[in-house]
């Protein structure tokens, strides 16, 4: 009850000059509702400021990843021969098409190869001579 004398209190009129509520019991809600959204803000900003530093950091090791990856692809570069350097990019792919072509083929050539082998170990022949012995060819590799 004495709570609700307080409260109406407040709100009686008062001396010359001066409000019918208390000034400073309102003020100090506004500052302490201030206060409060302040810090809410301080505590935002402080919250998206560590995000910018971490999606900077990522940014700083990708960057770095890159300018090595483009370091280790100049170096490789820097080895390879003037003329194929001059040479367009075009034409360099087509070279290489060219070599696992010629490599297919090599490797084609070399089955068959292998294939003809294996037909020629099975030849025999016999042969008869004019005096009557038998000779027997046969492919021993």
């Amino acid at each position: 009850m004495s709570e609700t004398i307080l409260f109406f209190s407040s709100y009686l009129p008062s001396p010359a000059g001066k409000c019918g509520f208390d000034n400073n019991n309102f003020m100090d809600n506004k500052s302490s509702e201030a206060r409060e959204t302040l810090m809410a803000n301080l505590v935002s900003a402080k919250d998206k400021l560590d995000e910018i530093a971490q999606k900077t950091l990522k940014l700083v090791q990708e960057n770095k990843k890159t300018n090595d990856s483009f370091e280790q692809v100049k170096g490789r570069a820097n080895k390879l021969k003037p003329e194929m350097l001059a040479m367009d990019i075009k034409t360099l792919e087509e070279e290489h098409a060219d070599l696992l072509s010629d490599k297919a083929g090599e490797s084609e050539f070399w089955e068959c190869l292998k294939d003809q082998i294996e037909q020629v170990k099975g030849l025999s022949y016999v042969l008869k001579c004019d005096c009557g012995e038998e000779y027997k060819v046969e492919v021993n590799l």
